[in-house]
This record gives structure tokens, sequence and C-alpha cells, in this order.
């Protein structure tokens, strides 16, 4: 007895097309994935705070957190910041 699940091979990847998300979510996974592919880039904290960019991978952490160095461009400081906070925070440029 065969029991076809319309579901299996369902288009999650055409409702990411659809809704205009497919590179926000593969560059979100390749984070994740390889955290170092993020540096150098630009981000701002929130909506509307300073701009920093990510130099490096920070200090592996006990937690379930990962961090990465970031620069804000405002005062030159270096800080650790959470990798998560980093994808939520929207890209400069």
């Amino acid at each position: 007895m065969s029991r076809d699940n319309p579901h299996i091979g369902s288009s999650f990847e055409s409702w990411l097309e659809a809704e205009g998300i497919v590179e926000d979510v593969t560059m979100a996974m390749s984070a994740w994935a390889k955290p170092h592919s993020l540096i150098g880039t630009w981000r701002r904290f929130g909506s509307a705070g300073p701009i920093y960019e990510i130099v490096g991978k920070g200090e592996p952490s006990t937690g379930a957190s990962s961090f990465m160095r970031v620069r804000v461009v405002e005062t030159g400081e270096e800080l650790a910041y959470p990798l998560a906070h980093i994808l939520d925070d929207p890209k400069v440029g």
C-alpha cells in the first residue's frame, strides 16, 4: 500500500522565492555555517544605530552563542558582538 505525501518535495524554495527572501535566507545559513564569510561586511546596530564593520571571529564561547569582532565606525571601538544579533541587523552598502 502506497501513501503519497503531497508535501514531500513541495516548494519551500518556491515560497522563499515568492517572498523575495531567497538571498537573505541563503546568506544567513551560510553565515551560521561559515561566520568568517561576514568579515569585511558592514551593518548597522538596529534600524538607526551606528554603523559597524565585522572585522573577525570572536573568541570561542562556552555558551550557545557565537561571537564576532566588530569595529564601530564612529568611535573605532572593537568589541565582541553575538552572531545572532549581526544577522538581525540591517546590512549597509
